[in-house]
């Protein structure tokens, strides 16, 4: 699993809209975004769809149902 902070770097250099939040599946690998919008999820997703991540698999990026802020947690 790769981290939050490597995960946006994929957004933030590619400039398009970062996730606000990241909520990792337990199994790993899989998890859902959280973005200030549905213009930001779209344009996100246009852009950062199976770019490339420094581990080589390819980022898959898919619309899901809207979450609460609530759905998402946070490592502490």
């Amino acid at each position: 699993k790769m981290s939050d902070e490597d995960f946006k770097d994929i957004f933030e250099k590619r400039k398009a809209p970062v996730p606000y939040k990241i909520m990792w599946f337990p199994s790993g690998g899989m998890g859902c975004l959280q973005f200030r919008s549905k213009e930001e999820a779209l344009k996100a997703i246009c852009i950062a769809n199976l770019v490339q991540a420094k581990n080589g698999r390819r980022i898959h990026l898919a619309f899901t149902f809207e979450r609460k802020d609530t759905d998402f947690y946070s490592k502490k």
